[in-house]
């Protein structure tokens, strides 16, 4: 419970520094961000209750969380839960208005292990439209770096290429994984179920295709790979 409640907000205050070091100039380019901050955070029972609960925790009554078990019929077998009484939850008086909303939504007894899963539901989608937001935004700069990638490393495939139609010391699987590298994942993942001689073929087919090898190269690499 401690790591929990140490970490709750880890995640939540690591994008608030990285907007405040990236776009706190530029807040036009992001001014999605406070609303949404505000939505999911400063305006949610649950995040206040949690906020609260950390206070809770550190100052009030940790021994008053409890461990209940019973045997059922279901498949699970045996159920357990970690609660913490309506009766001691109200006997802290720190409980900020959002944070008693969430309280007077529990009907009973809070269930600790449920609210740590619904708080990590929040703050792993939180984050996620975080990283989505910031792809929008920088979708130009994201495109123009993939092509330079691109570029470096059809340059140093051609390198490759040139080197290994031309010397006989170059290692045939060094040269099959790098022609591999040039696929997107799901490319890579239909290459790698296709079998040896399938892999060269497609290989020297996507060469061809590409524009990155000629007449002689292909006749060099097959013979490398007696294809």
């Amino acid at each position: 419970m401690h790591n929990f409640l140490a970490s709750a907000f880890s995640l939540v205050e690591h994008t608030r520094n990285y907007y405040k070091k990236h776009y706190d100039n530029e807040s036009a380019k992001f001014p999605e961000y406070q609303p949404e901050v505000d939505k999911r955070f400063a305006n949610n029972p649950l995040a206040n209750f949690v906020k609260c609960f950390r206070q809770y925790m550190q100052h009030f009554q940790p021994s008053f969380i409890s461990y209940q078990s019973n045997l059922t019929e279901s498949p699970e077998g045996l159920k357990a839960k970690i609660i913490l009484t309506n009766d001691n939850i109200m006997l802290f008086k720190g409980w900020n208005s959002k944070a008693k909303q969430y309280i007077e939504g529990l009907n009973g007894d809070l269930n600790i292990l449920v609210m740590i899963d619904d708080y990590h539901t929040l703050v792993a989608e939180f984050y996620q439209w975080f990283i989505k937001r910031q792809g929008e935004i920088h979708k130009e700069e994201v495109s123009t770096l993939l092509k330079m990638e691109r570029n470096l490393k059809e340059q140093k495939l051609r390198e490759m290429i040139s080197h290994f139609t031309t010397s006989k010391t170059f290692n045939n699987e060094a040269f099959l994984n790098a022609v591999r590298d040039m696929y997107n994942q799901e490319s890579k993942r239909k290459f790698d179920n296709l079998s040896y001689q399938k892999q060269l073929e497609e290989m020297i087919f996507s060469l061809k295709a590409n524009g990155f090898i000629n007449k002689f190269q292909e006749k060099e690499i097959r013979e490398r790979f007696e294809v």
